[in-house]
């Protein structure tokens, strides 16, 4: 719920280009030969905003985006208007509204923007408002923009937006995608730090792009996060709470023509649109990347007599491919990714991991699996031996159903059971690896999830 006294910082670049998608500069509104149009528009849409976000306290910022949208008349007149209404407002012609709002945001609690690069400035007590995708005067719950939204939607966390906008966005026809973005942060961090590991990449076209396309993407990224903060000072605004239902602001309106808005300017509603957090469920995929959850894992292990097994690798050949991780289930419901990738592994080596998983796999568990051949196969040219192999989902539908022309486990998976689930030419691109993935991806990628149903 908006409480009464947060505080609202909008950017008015978007606000602008709005208006001008909506009345392409027609002079709609002319009072003694002065079109007023413009700020019509403008003042609609925020007296809608006000009354769709209950807002209460709010400060207007003017940077260098909006004054490249509008003309310098057009944006006198909202500032005029602005200074009769008595709404507080940062002009700024010489800084970005990035840069601005980056500076004034810590004593406020939403920003309201359509500006993806501000997403880097939400926290716990900062959230960010945008308006709906094709409806831009609609508010609801999806538009509260939070740290754990952003993870959710981008996969990255708010101070990875500039690189991954960078990525996704900057490098123009030569852009990664999601997932390529995504796992370039997750194992080097920004673009300085990507660019200083160019050549640990292991997906070459990736790393031609990033190499031709390089100066275009650092001038991408410096414009797409506050270079340096400016002094707060600057910048003079009122903590005063919005009083427009007055007879004051009412004859405004009418001296501007604007009758149809007086009806808005009546206090805001209380507003219980809160922020969602939209994350996926993911109780039942664990990474196994520390000592504590490997002490969670045996521990399954011990009171476990059962457990499917599957190993991610780069190569269909087991005596080629190299290991990546290996995923476990021991209990349905839940799965657990055990990775071979030293990026991804927090307080323990890669070395220590692969001990880890020659105790699991010589424990009393029986183990099953899809072609697990191909699993003990891979796993024993890396020191492991599965104690005991118990089943092999794919011989048992083979020795049942012989005359099917798949046995590959999305096949068998929707014939029997009716679920759908992901293969990995599905995820993995061509000339990619399964390294190239999210990690996030990499553990919902969990094939016993499925092979225990069977």
């Amino acid at each position: 719920m908006v409480r009464p006294k947060d505080r609202f910082l909008i950017d008015t670049a978007f606000m602008i280009e709005r208006t001008y998608k909506t009345f392409f500069e027609t002079p709609l509104l002319t009072i003694d030969g002065k079109d007023h149009t413009c700020t019509f528009g403008f003042a609609r849409d925020f007296l809608r905003m006000r009354h769709r976000l209950g807002i209460r306290h709010s400060v207007f910022v003017i940077g260098k985006d909006s004054h490249a949208l509008a003309s310098e008349q057009q944006l006198h007149d909202i500032m005029d208007f602005l200074q009769r209404f008595e709404l507080p407002y940062v002009n700024d012609p010489l800084h970005s509204n990035l840069q601005i709002i980056a500076t004034l945001c810590a004593p406020f609690s939403h920003i309201v923007t359509a500006d993806r690069r501000l997403l880097q400035l939400a926290s716990d007590h900062l959230l960010i408002v945008r308006p709906q995708a094709g409806r831009p005067d609609k508010y609801d719950s999806s538009s509260y923009v939070s740290p754990e939204v952003i993870q959710t939607e981008l996969g990255v966390s708010p101070p990875d937006v500039p690189t991954y906008l960078t990525l996704t966005e900057g490098l123009g026809a030569a852009k990664l995608t999601h997932s390529q973005a995504v796992r370039l942060i997750e194992l080097y961090g920004d673009l300085e730090a990507i660019y200083m590991h160019l050549s640990q990449l292991t997906a070459p076209h990736i790393q031609k792009k990033l190499v031709d396309n390089e100066a275009q993407a650092r001038r991408y990224y410096g414009e797409s996060q506050p270079e340096r903060r400016l002094e707060p000072t600057q910048y003079h605004i009122s903590n005063d709470a919005l009083n427009l239902d007055t007879e004051r602001h009412r004859q405004l309106l009418h001296t501007y023509r604007f009758h149809s808005l007086c009806v808005l300017l009546e206090d805001p509603p209380e507003v219980r649109l809160t922020r969602t957090g939209s994350k996926r469920s993911t109780d039942a995929y664990h990474a196994v990347v520390n000592r504590t959850a490997m002490t969670e894992l045996a521990s399954l292990f011990r009171a476990s007599k059962v457990c499917a097994i599957d190993t991610e690798s780069d190569d269909k050949d087991p005596r080629q491919g190299a290991l990546f991780g290996v995923s476990f289930s021991v209990k349905p419901g839940e799965a657990y990714f055990v990775p071979l990738i030293e990026n991804d592994l927090k307080d323990v080596s890669k070395d220590e991991v692969l001990q880890f998983l020659k105790q699991l796999c010589a424990s009393e568990v029986d183990f099953l699996g899809h072609n697990i051949k191909y699993d003990d196969l891979l796993l024993r040219r890396h020191g492991i031996r599965i104690k005991s192999l118990h089943f092999d989902t794919m011989l048992a539908a083979y020795d049942c159903h012989g005359d099917w022309g798949f046995f590959n486990l999305q096949y068998i998976s929707q014939k029997l059971l009716g679920q759908n689930i992901t293969s990995y030419a599905d995820l993995v691109e061509p000339n990619q690896t399964f390294l190239d993935l999210p990690f996030q991806v990499m553990v919902h990628r969990l094939l016993p999830g499925s092979v225990r149903d069977i």
